[in-house]
């Protein structure tokens, strides 16, 4: 009777820290995204990286989509485990912090080739995707934590809206149909 507890606790352990590496994967994919793009935000000096950037910010998002639907698709976790997703939320907040700090910087670059509003936009919809991520890990964390979850969601929220007000746009205007398709950037 002993060693049938013990394998079915062992069993419980082993699915426990399975979902708990879901999650832990998605947000390092994530962060790993935010990292490439950080390099083609930084090597933004004319028209021709700009394009480099749009494929860099289509690439994120699609990690970013991807990351949601696993992390959505994995089990809810105890207390426990849910505190070790700390060990990846601080990373994941700093990746967000270079991406925005910056975009931001590169806002003489952006307005002489024309796509401040183009990055602007970028911006708002890399925010609703970063909100539907922070949403699925939430739904996985018990009650009792996800207090301290929406902070550091909060904290992204405010920094991609930072970004946004400093490029010169409105970060609670919501995106148009037509500011959703990408635009040409100028050469």
């Amino acid at each position: 009777m002993q060693f049938k507890t013990i394998a079915i606790n062992a069993l419980l352990v082993g699915a426990s820290l399975a979902q708990v590496a879901v999650l832990q994967t998605a947000i390092k994919q994530v962060q790993d995204a935010l990292g490439k793009l950080d390099i083609t935000i930084t090597g933004l000096s004319d028209a021709n990286s700009a394009a480099n950037l749009l494929q860099s910010s289509a690439d994120t998002k699609q990690v970013m989509d991807k990351a949601t639907k696993e992390i959505t698709g994995a089990q809810a976790l105890s207390l426990q485990d849910a505190l070790s997703l700390q060990s990846v939320q601080q990373p994941l907040i700093d990746a967000v912090t270079k991406v925005t700090d910056d975009i931001a910087g590169k806002t003489q670059v952006l307005d002489q080739i024309g796509a401040t509003q183009q990055a602007i936009q970028t911006l708002k919809e890399q925010k609703k995707t970063a909100g539907a991520l922070g949403d699925a890990v939430v739904s996985k964390i018990p009650a009792i934590g996800q207090g301290i979850a929406q902070q550091s969601i909060g904290q992204m929220t405010t920094l991609i809206d930072g970004a946004i007000t400093k490029l010169g746009g409105n970060p609670n205007q919501k995106l148009t149909r037509a500011a959703r398709v990408p635009v040409p950037i100028a050469a």
